[in-house]
């Protein structure tokens, strides 16, 4: 019985805690072109983790993909080496909102009004209607 190898990088988290990411080798032959995508880069430790994994095995990182890229010196980092696409726009009062760690929308926001619960099961709402 063969074992898989692995490759295995540490990295630190938006939290400032160590963590390690791995990949099975290999994962893609040398050359290959790799997209990474993730929900919302705070720090860019995990993307660099990710990076560095692609990279290690010859791959060749050709974007990153987020709603959001927060602001920080290795995220400006990454948008001088690679194409990065992020639904809130850099400059933005949204990219401001980001940076804050804090969106505006949410003090208006009621998960009723995103997820209204079925028909049959609605829950009593409360004297100021929500």
């Amino acid at each position: 019985m063969s074992r898989q190898a692995f490759l295995i990088i540490p990295f630190t988290n938006y939290s400032g805690r160590t963590q390690k990411m791995e990949m099975r080798l290999p994962a893609f032959t040398p050359g290959t072109r790799v997209l990474l995508v993730d929900q919302w880069i705070e720090t860019g430790g995990t993307m660099e983790g990710a990076i560095a994994l692609v990279e290690r095995q010859e791959g060749r990182v050709c974007g990153l993909v987020a709603i959001a890229i927060e602001t920080t010196q290795r995220t400006r980092a990454f948008r001088r080496n690679y194409p990065c696409v992020s639904a809130v726009l850099p400059g933005s009062s949204w990219q401001r909102e980001c940076d804050a760690q804090f969106l505006s929308s949410f003090k208006e926001y009621r998960p009723e009004h995103a997820f209204p619960a079925p028909a049959g099961n609605a829950r009593p709402r409360s004297r100021d209607g929500r």
